[in-house]
Order: structure tokens, then sequence, then C-alpha cells
């Protein structure tokens, strides 16, 4: 039952809790005694923020959902369902390279020393971008056949809004490296402050997206589509402000060309390779997978060029970029 395995879970965390209090020896830290009310209260200060955000995301996601249930149905409800699912391919990379930078940036901060704080977080940002891009401009135009393949034909209904979360993906996984550098910098308010703002504005925009023409305040009727089309301009909105925030507050420089230039030029990319492999590929092709295949190739050459050209999309220098290609498993 849930309840069953909700307790199994409580229990769990309260063991792990346990455990980590001993073997990580917080309560006698070399040359600081531990003072349980001061780290009471620095946890308070911290997670305070954190509590009423996660509230809030609460709330605001279920009344998206209940929207798109309301005025769209079950249909609609799945079609948008196939798409986010589909889209947090693009967060493969996120999470390892997330503890990663959280650990170096934090330990940056302490030595108050801005330039590797500057570089960590530029190419850390850069890469996860790019590697969004990269993972989406190949997946979109293949949208149609993937829902066609994993699902059936009855749901390529869904291929567009597939198409749109996809590119929703990439702002996402770009987007968590900044609300980890306010993590790890201590600044869980800006974070609030941030995400309050965007489930603010999301509500109405959610309506407008679902509500009929017919209704005493009109909408546009766009259901899963219009659902997927708002996440991913608020995306890309939040990324580009909190971005924007971020460098002017440790006196960096803005700078958005990378994502001009790495989502179209991926985008761009991964069309041709499609059209390439369907157009030369698939009247002699001896089915879809090869077909595909061949377009990943070729894609996969095309990606390697642009980002020779223009290494600085990925967060590289040159020759950094042809040390990953003479030995891709050994990255420091």
């Amino acid at each position: 039952s849930l309840q069953l395995l909700f307790t199994i879970i409580a229990v769990e965390y309260v063991v792990a809790i346990g455990v980590a209090f001993k073997v990580l020896e917080v309560s006698g830290l070399p040359k600081e005694p531990f003072d349980a009310q001061k780290v009471f209260r620095e946890y308070l200060a911290y997670c305070s923020p954190l509590i009423i955000y996660s509230l809030l995301g609460f709330a605001h996601e279920f009344a998206d959902r209940w929207l798109l249930q309301y005025f769209g149905g079950s249909g609609e409800q799945g079609l948008y369902e196939i798409g986010y699912r589909f889209g947090l391919l693009s967060l493969l990379a996120t999470t390892s390279l997330l503890n990663i930078f959280w650990k170096e940036f934090t330990e940056a901060r302490d030595k108050e020393d801005l330039k590797r704080m500057k570089t960590l977080y530029t190419k850390a940002s850069k890469f996860l971008f790019a590697f969004g891009a990269i993972v989406s401009g190949f997946l979109i135009p293949w949208s149609e056949d993937i829902v066609r393949v994993l699902l059936g034909p009855s749901y390529t209904a869904g291929a567009p809004v597939l198409a749109i979360m996809l590119v929703s993906s990439i702002y996402v996984a770009a987007g968590q490296i900044n609300g980890t550098l306010l993590y790890a910098a201590s600044r869980t308010k800006e974070y609030l402050f941030f995400g309050s703002i965007l489930m603010a504005f999301s509500m109405p925009i959610s309506y407008f997206m679902q509500a009929p023409q017919e209704a005493m305040i009109p909408g546009l009727e766009l259901g899963a589509f219009g659902m997927a089309l708002k996440r991913t301009l608020l995306m890309a909105l939040q990324l580009n402000i909190m971005v924007w925030w971020i460098r002017r507050s440790y006196g960096w420089k803005f700078d958005w060309a990378y994502q001009v230039v790495g989502l179209v030029g991926s985008l761009f990319l991964g069309w041709a390779a499609h059209k390439a492999a369907v157009v030369l590929i698939a009247p002699v092709s001896p089915g879809p997978f090869f077909t595909a295949g061949i377009a990943f190739v070729l894609y996969v050459v095309m990606i390697g060029v642009m980002i020779w050209v223009f290494p600085w999309v990925a967060g590289l220098q040159r020759d950094e970029f042809l040390r990953y290609l003479k030995n891709p498993f050994k990255i420091s």
C-alpha cells in the first residue's frame, strides 16, 4: 500500500540521518565545537525560503495540471505528459555535474576566489546549455517517429508537444546551474524571490492558454501544446533573468550569445541531418532505425564542426576540445 511505502521511505531517511551524523562526525568538527542552537539558526535561515518555495511549487504544479485536466481533459493531459517525460532526456548530464559544481563553487567562494567562481559558473552554464541543445536538436525532427514507434500511431498528435518540451528541457537543464549556485552561495532568499515571480506570472498565462474562446474570460484553447509553449517561454525568461542577476551581483559581464548560437545551430543541424537521411538514405534503407542511425552520424560530425568553429558555445577552448576528442573518457 502507499501508506506502507511512505512509512518505509520515512524510516529510511531517519536511519540515513543517524548514520550520516556519526560517519560525517558533525558533532565534533576539529577546532569548532558543535553549537546546536547556532546550527539550528543557520539551518532555519537557509531552509525557510526553500520550504516556502516547495509549498508554492507544489501548489503551482497542481494548479497547472488541474487547469489542463479541467479544460483539456485526460487526452491533453496524456499528450503533455509524453512531452514532459521525453524532455527529461536533456537532463541526463545535469545531476552529476551539479554536485561537482556545488562542491567546487563553495570551495572557491570560501577562498573568495572570484576568478575561479566565474570560470566554474561560465563553463558549467555553457556546457549544460550546449548539451541540452545538442540532445534536443537531434530528437526534435524525429518527434513524430519517436511517438509513433514507442507509443503507437494514436499518440502522434503529441509530437508537436514533444518538440516544444524538448526545447523547454534545454532551459530547465541550464537553469539548474543557477539554482545550484544560489544554494552554494547560501542565497536561498533570492531563489525564492525569482521562483515566486515566475509562478505568479505562470498561473494567469496557464489559464489564458487553456480556457476556451467562449469562456467569460476567453483564452486560446491550446491544450497541451499551449502548456508546453508557456513552459518553454517562461523557462527561457527565468534563465536569462537569473543569469543577468547573478552576473551583475558578482560584477561579471552578461553573456547570452552562446544561447542563440547553440540553440539555433543545434536545431538547424538536426533538421539538416534529418532531411539528408530521409531524402538520401530512407529510399534504400532497410529500416527506420538505420536511417536514424545515419542521421545521428551526420549530426555528430556537424556538431563537432560547429563546436570546433565556436568552442565557446560549449564553454571550451579549442585546445580543450581537441584533447577531449583525442581522449573523450579522460576529462579533467
